[in-house]
């Protein structure tokens, strides 16, 4: 006599096992964008921290700001110079998701963003200024979760403020 030996999983058990990833992945998904936009935010108030410490350095030699990156060294990761001289440009590869710096021209002034093959031309806001000995506005802009741009500036008394919030993460839950 030959038993029944079938082993597996049945029907109803698979579809019960892929509900529960369902749920899990409509409880994770909200969490998951908002920890991007959480990220992208931390990479921009770093890159503005700094730009902020490379302006001090310069002023403490110097007794007066600068607009121009270059001039004052600040390059940050994943940026090599550029065809032109005293130009900088974001290398294949690089993904930066603000553009960061002072109003003026691209890879000089600021820094622009790389999204993969689209080189968006955002730029930061005409009052991301540089005002000789008195002072400095340096602004990072992005779009990290919406349509709207995400502004973030720093001054020279390192006030950091998010001027125009683009993505507002939300709160982590508390347990």
């Amino acid at each position: 006599m030959k038993l029944n030996t079938k082993s597996g999983f049945s029907l109803i058990e698979l579809m019960v096992v892929v509900a529960i990833i369902g749920i899990l992945v409509t409880i994770a998904a909200p969490n998951l964008t908002s920890f991007q936009a959480k990220a992208k935010q931390t990479a921009a108030k770093t890159e503005l921290s700094a730009l902020y410490t490379t302006e001090k350095a310069y002023f403490t030699e110097f007794s007066s700001y600068h607009a121009s990156l270059p001039v004052i060294g600040h390059i940050p990761d994943g940026i090599r110079p550029g065809a032109t001289a005293g130009t900088y440009e974001i290398g294949d590869g690089v993904t930066r998701y603000y553009a960061v710096g002072f109003t003026g021209s691209a890879n000089v002034n600021y820094f622009s963003e790389k999204l993969g093959s689209v080189t968006p031309t955002l730029a930061p806001p005409s009052t991301a200024v540089v005002n000789g000995s008195a002072g400095f506005i340096a602004a990072a802009v992005g779009k990290i979760g919406n349509a709207t741009n995400d502004t973030w500036r720093i001054n020279e008394n390192r006030e950091l403020v998010n001027s125009a919030p683009g993505a507002t993460p939300s709160p982590t839950p508390t347990p």
